[in-house]
């Protein structure tokens, strides 16, 4: 777990690439919903600039998944926001 959290030093998130640093988010995802018992999500980047929440899980018939303000990806200052958003709403999933 430690080693996921390491991913997260500014130093080297700073350094990651909006690509790199989704795949960190979902590994962390994938931990949060482990710990919890249940299915990981899918996470998505809400593409809409003027979208006012830093995240949401949703539910349509049987799909599940998260989505995050593209910020979170995009802005190295918002990664703990991000990790946060992250809990959060798995946390949903397993309500």
């Amino acid at each position: 777990m430690w080693f996921l959290f390491s991913r997260f030093k500014g130093k080297r998130w700073k350094k990651y690439m909006p690509e790199k640093r989704l795949k960190c988010l979902i590994a962390l995802e994938k931990k949060v919903a482990k710990k919890l018992g249940v299915e990981p999500l899918k996470l998505e980047i809400h593409e809409d600039q003027n979208w006012n929440c830093f995240g949401a899980f949703t539910v349509q018939g049987n799909s599940k998944k998260i989505l995050l303000h593209q910020n979170m990806v995009y802005e190295p200052s918002l990664r703990f926001h991000a990790m946060e958003t992250i809990a959060h709403e798995t946390r949903h999933a397993y309500q």
